[in-house]
């Protein structure tokens, strides 16, 4: 069996206008109702948690970040109709080691 690896293109990078559609607190209730906040700091998004103070998530493809310091793999997620890139982001699912889909949903304020 043969495999083929292909590179893919350098995710273009997205200023502080694209990122802020991103920024807002986050809360899980699969983990106790632990809160995120996301936020865009000189065009970098930004998380901060009750136990990590600032941390800078890298880009990996659309809506989809890394934060390869904690292992932490965070996918965006979109309401609306059509093929998932539409709509406002609603939450985030969060993959860590063997915890996968960890689902955190946007507060309202």
């Amino acid at each position: 069996q043969e495999f083929r690896f292909v590179k893919e293109a350098p995710v273009k990078a997205m200023g502080a206008a694209e990122l802020a559609g991103y920024a807002g607190t986050y809360v899980s209730e699969e983990l106790l109702d632990a809160k995120y906040l996301i936020s865009v700091d000189k065009d970098k998004l930004v998380l901060k948690t009750r136990d990590v103070a600032r941390a800078e998530l890298n880009a990996m493809a659309p809506d989809k970040f890394t934060l390869p310091s904690y292992g932490l793999n965070v996918e965006f997620v979109r309401g609306g109709s059509g093929n998932g890139k539409e709509g406002k982001i609603t939450g985030f699912t969060v993959s860590v080691g063997r915890a996968a889909g960890i689902a955190f949903v946007r507060s309202p304020h």
